[in-house]
């Protein structure tokens, strides 16, 4: 996992945030061809665009030993 300084949206709820690839990078992140460092970080950048959504889920999350839909619900 690439993590990137939180933007504005996620920095309530902690300075890091994983760095989402928009789907249109998709081919040209596995290509082994491209190997320009300049290339591959600047396909991390547009990961701003990609819209996230935050709410809260149990607190089960945090239990390895659990796994499953009901622990990506929303609680109230």
């Amino acid at each position: 996992m690439i993590t990137k300084d939180a933007d504005e949206f996620m920095a309530h709820l902690h300075n890091r945030m994983p760095v989402v690839l928009e789907r249109d990078l998709e081919h040209d992140w596995l290509d082994p061809k491209i190997t320009r460092t300049s290339d591959v970080l600047g396909m991390l950048e547009p990961s701003a665009g990609v819209p996230l959504d935050a709410y809260p889920v149990s607190r089960s999350v945090n239990k390895p030993s659990v796994d499953g839909q009901a622990l990506i619900q929303p609680i109230a």
